[in-house]
């Protein structure tokens, strides 16, 4: 059960994004606009194409962001939630026929706060075993991580990472969503180290 839950933290890092503005996010209908390029600090300094992006990689963070604000019984609540990868035996492949398996495991802690009160925290190992595709956009400097046997449309844009810094030996990904319609904010961010 805890192998999918690599997927599902992915998934719902994806889902919402986080940020700050409304700057360098996804549209609702997936397209990079100019309210949501890549980030100004993005350090591209290799080609970024599908065959520079193949590889084996280890990831070395993971780290999940989400804040939000509700009201209950007439107080404004301030929800902040983290979620941090730690302990990583892990193997990121990506091979140039746009494919990846992913495979090992690594430990994550969960927090919540209310309010900046911390009202949990819980520390679990998780295993992974997944497989899927990617797609580069170097024009872009994004890629979409599509898993496989899982219900994310390949156009979602809960999938759609901005590559921030990429050089032959590191890789950073960043995904930030809002949800328009309430205050949730989550920003997502994985980095990897290449073999």
């Amino acid at each position: 059960m805890r192998s999918t839950t690599f997927y599902l933290l992915l998934l719902s890092l994806l889902a919402f994004g986080c940020s700050t503005n409304d700057d360098n996010q996804a549209t609702d209908n997936n397209e990079i606009t100019e309210d949501n390029q890549v980030p100004e600090d993005n350090q591209v300094s290799f080609d970024l194409t599908t065959e520079n992006f193949s590889g084996i990689y280890d990831i070395t963070l993971i780290k999940l962001e989400q804040t939000s604000s509700y009201t209950s019984n007439g107080e404004t609540v301030e929800e902040y939630y983290t979620s941090i990868g730690s302990n990583f035996e892990t193997t990121w492949t990506f091979a140039e026929n746009a494919t990846f398996t992913l495979t090992g495991s690594y430990t994550l802690t969960d927090t919540r706060e209310e309010n900046g009160v911390q009202i949990f925290t819980d520390t679990y190992d998780l295993l992974l075993d997944e497989s899927g595709s990617f797609v580069v956009d170097s024009d872009n400097a994004t890629v979409r991580i599509i898993f496989s046997g899982n219900d994310n449309d390949e156009d979602d844009a809960r999938n759609l990472f901005f590559v921030t810094s990429f050089s032959e030996t590191t890789i950073s990904l960043l995904n930030t969503r809002s949800e328009t319609d309430s205050s949730l904010e989550l920003r997502n961010e994985i980095e990897l180290t290449r073999r």
